[in-house]
C-alpha cells in the first residue's frame, strides 16, 4: 500500500512541473520578440499587397530593427525571425499573389531595410544596396 507521504510527494512533483510549464509559456507569450515578429511580418505583407495593387510605379523602403531576418518564400509567403534562431521558428504570413507581375525576391534579407521596387510588370523585393 502506498503511504500518504508518497502520494503527497507525487502531488508536489506534479504541481511544481505544472507551475514551471505555465511559467515558461507565460514568459514566452509576454516576450516582446513574438509581438514584434508578428507586427513586422503583417506590416510587410500589407505593404507588399498595397504595392502590388498600386496602379503606378513605386519604390518604397521599409526599415526595422536589424536583429531580425526576413525570408520571402514561394507563393508570396514571408517568414521573419530573430537572428540566431531556426528559420521557421518565427512568424509566417502570406500575401495575395498577383499573377500579372513577375515577382523577384532576394533570398534572405538580413538587413534592417527592405526595398519594394515596382516598375511596369516587375515587382522586386530586396535589401538596401
Amino acid at each position: 500500500m502506498v503511504s500518504k507521504v508518497g502520494i503527497w510527494i507525487g502531488y508536489t512533483v506534479v504541481a511544481v512541473a505544472a507551475f514551471l510549464t505555465v511559467f515558461v509559456i507565460m514568459d514566452k507569450m509576454t516576450d516582446d520578440t513574438s509581438f514584434e515578429q508578428r507586427f513586422i511580418s503583417k506590416d510587410l505583407i500589407i505593404l507588399e499587397d498595397s504595392a502590388l495593387s498600386a496602379p503606378y510605379n513605386l519604390n518604397v523602403a521599409y526599415s526595422f530593427d536589424d536583429s531580425y531576418e526576413v525570408f520571402f518564400g514561394e507563393k508570396c509567403s514571408l517568414t521573419i525571425n530573430k537572428r540566431e534562431t531556426p528559420l521557421y521558428s518565427g512568424s509566417i504570413n502570406y500575401c495575395a499573389a498577383d499573377i500579372n507581375f513577375e515577382v523577384i525576391y532576394s533570398d534572405i534579407l538580413d538587413s534592417g531595410l527592405v526595398i519594394f521596387d515596382k516598375k511596369e510588370n516587375v515587382f522586386e523585393v530586396k535589401v538596401s544596396e
